[in-house]
C-alpha cells in the first residue's frame, strides 16, 4: 500500500510539474562510509570475544525530488527521496520515502499549512532545546535530510512579530513517544531592533506542559549571539539499568519518562533531547552511530561488574 501510494504520488508530482508557476529540482548524493572494529577500549573486548557487532561499509546513493506547484487557492509542496544502501559484502537496500507532502493555503491574514513538514524551532545549531515540533537528532557525523512530522499549522505575521500554532501528530495514539507524541506548539516571535525574541509553550499528551524562550542578537556584521532555555517537568529520555550480571542479556538503556535531570547510576540524565535507538524517522546512518554507543556502554558496564565479581583476580580489580 505504500509503495503504491508513494508511486501515485510520484505520477501526480510529474503530471503537474507541466504545471503552470510550478518549481521543482532534483538532488543526487552518493558516499561512501568506511568502518573497522576498534583496536583498544572497552569495545575492543566485545570484538574478540564475539559479543559486538560492527556495521561494515557501505555505499549510499540517495535521489531527491522537491517542489511545489499551485493547485487553485492553495499550493502543493513535496519533497520525496529515493535511497539505495549496499553494505559490504551483502544485497543493496532500497527504501523509498515521503519527506514532506502538505498543502498550503491563506485566509483571513493566517497562513496555514495541513499535512506532513518538516518544522525546526530554535535559534542555535547544536543546542536546540526549543525544537519541540521536528525533534531533530543532532548527535549525527553526517547531514542527512530531515523526514516531516504530520502537523496542522497556522501562522498570524504582521511587519516585526509572528504567531505560530501548531497541532503535531494529530492522528497518532495518545502514549506515542518522543517525536511521535500528540501535541500542541505554540510560538512567538518579536523582533526588537538587532535581537529577535521567541517564546515557545508546548502541551503533550504524555509528558505535560513546557515552555521556553530563546533569542538572537546580531552584535555586528560578524558577530551573533544565540541563549535558549527551556523548562519542563517531564521528558521522554532514557535511563540506564544495571543488569547485575558480568555480561548484559539485554540492552541496560530503557526508555522512560523522566522528571528534572538527575543522576542515576554516576550518569546524569539531560533533559534535552539526548536519547539513544532508533526513533520514528531516523536513518540507518543514525541508528548505526546510536547503537554503536550503546554496545560501548555495554561492553563498559559489563566490565566493571565483572571487576567486582566475587573470585575476581587482583589483576581485573586493578582496571576497574
Amino acid at each position: 500500500m505504500r509503495r503504491l501510494m508513494l508511486l501515485a504520488l510520484t505520477s501526480g508530482c510529474a503530471a503537474l510539474a507541466h504545471a503552470e508557476d510550478a518549481s521543482w529540482n532534483a538532488t543526487l548524493r552518493a558516499r561512501w562510509t568506511s568502518t573497522h572494529a576498534t583496536d583498544s577500549g572497552p569495545l575492543a573486548a566485545a570484538h574478540t570475544a564475539g559479543l559486538a557487532v560492527s556495521a561494515p561499509s557501505a555505499a549510499v546513493l540517495e535521489a531527491g525530488l522537491q517542489g511545489s506547484v499551485p493547485l487553485g487557492p492553495l499550493r502543493f509542496s513535496a519533497d520525496l527521496l529515493a535511497r539505495s544502501e549496499r553494505p559490504e559484502g551483502e544485497r543493496s537496500q532500497g527504501r523509498l520515502g515521503i519527506n514532506e507532502a502538505y498543502l498550503a493555503g491563506g485566509a483571513n491574514g493566517w497562513q496555514w499549512s495541513a499535512g506532513k513538514k518538516v518544522l525546526s524551532w530554535d535559534v542555535g545549531y547544536g543546542f536546540r532545546p526549543n525544537d519541540v515540533v521536528q525533534q531533530e537528532s543532532r548527535r549525527r557525523l553526517i547531514s542527512l535530510p530531515l523526514e516531516g512530522r504530520p502537523l496542522l499549522m497556522g501562522e498570524y505575521f504582521t511587519a516585526d512579530r509572528a504567531w505560530t500554532l501548531v497541532a503535531v501528530n494529530p492522528t497518532a495514539h495518545r502514549d506515542a513517544t518522543d517525536a511521535g507524541e500528540p501535541a500542541l506548539a505554540a510560538r512567538l516571535y518579536q523582533r526588537d531592533g538587532s535581537i529577535d525574541w521567541h517564546g515557545f509553550a508546548r502541551l503533550g499528551t504524555r509528558t505535560g506542559a513546557s515552555v521556553g524562550a530563546a533569542l538572537a542578537w546580531v552584535v555586528s556584521d560578524a558577530v551573533e549571539l544565540h541563549a535558549s532555555a527551556r523548562y519542563l517537568r517531564r521528558d521522554d529520555s532514557v535511563a540506564y539499568v544495571n543488569p547485575g550480571a558480568p555480561l548484559a542479556s539485554r540492552n541496560p538503556w530503557l526508555h522512560q519518562q523522566t522528571g528534572p535531570a538527575r543522576a542515576r547510576d554516576g550518569l546524569l540524565e539531560h533533559q534535552d533531547h539526548v536519547r539513544t535507538g532508533c526513533g520514528h524517522g531516523d536513518h540507518p546512518d543514525q541508528c548505526q552511530a546510536r547503537q554503536l554507543g550503546e554496545l560501548h556502554a555495554i561492553s563498559l558496564s559489563s566490565a566493571r561488574a565483572a571487576a567486582t565479581a566475587p573470585g575476581c583476580p587482583a589483576r581485573c580489580r586493578s582496571a576497574r
